[in-house]
């Protein structure tokens, strides 16, 4: 190989390289933000007095 293709092949790794670490990090954040939000909606699930209290009509 000659040193032209040797560079373009380095130059080439390098950027999928960025690409994949870019996508992976965007992907992390979307995560984080997904767990986020599930948590939230696990917590305004939660309601401590459904269920103790029941009304019987006769």
């Amino acid at each position: 190989m000659d040193i032209l293709a040797l560079s373009t092949d380095y130059q080439t790794n390098t950027l999928m390289g960025d690409i994949n670490i870019a996508l992976m990090s965007k992907a992390k954040e979307q995560m984080e933000v997904n767990a986020d939000n599930l948590q939230k909606m696990l917590e305004a699930s939660v309601t401590p007095n459904l269920g103790k209290n029941f009304d019987v009509y006769l």
